[in-house]
């Protein structure tokens, strides 16, 4: 019996554990829904690195346990925890890639003012463009209509609209 004891004593941690990990994961979903925040902004980075702690942790004391509410914890983990970690990230990655897009369009309108037929404002325009493609492709894995819509607005319309306007 005392495998036994060890094995409940394991399962009753993992337990523990998903359920830390779902509290972070509660209040880390809530800081990238835009029908919340009304706001695109950096989450707290303290509440998502607690949340990928909580979910790492409890990944690795799942792996541990061989038991038969081994599969319902880690539906239960993936469904509660990794699912809105996921989304977390792709929402970080999106204002990272976003950031970048403003960057460069900062700089083509700076060009575009001093000297809008020099080549290195053709040069700026290109490097735009070609930006906007590169990393359009992480504003739309953003999670949530809205605030996929509101990352698209602040970052690619108006980078879209400085390359229109000035063809």
């Amino acid at each position: 019996t005392p495998f036994m004891n060890a094995e409940a004593a394991s399962v009753s941690k993992a337990e523990s554990l998903v359920a830390t990990a779902e509290q972070h994961a509660g209040a880390l979903k809530w800081q990238i829904s835009y029908e919340l925040t009304k706001e695109i902004k950096q989450p707290d980075m303290k509440v998502f690195n607690l949340t990928k702690n909580a979910y790492l942790d409890a990944q690795k004391e799942l792996a541990k346990i061989s038991v038969k509410d081994k599969a319902k914890l880690e539906k239960r983990l993936e469904e509660n925890v990794g699912i809105h970690y996921s989304r977390s990230t792709g929402y970080i990655d999106a204002l990272t890639s976003g950031s970048k897009i403003v960057d460069k369009t900062t700089q083509y309108n700076k060009l575009f003012a001093e000297n809008p037929t020099s080549d290195a404002t053709e040069k700026s325009y290109h490097e735009l463009s070609s930006e906007i493609r590169k990393q359009a492709i992480l504003l739309y894995r953003v999670y949530g209509k809205s605030t996929r819509d509101a990352i698209l607005t602040k970052y690619k319309t108006p980078a879209e609209k400085a390359l229109n306007s000035t063809k």
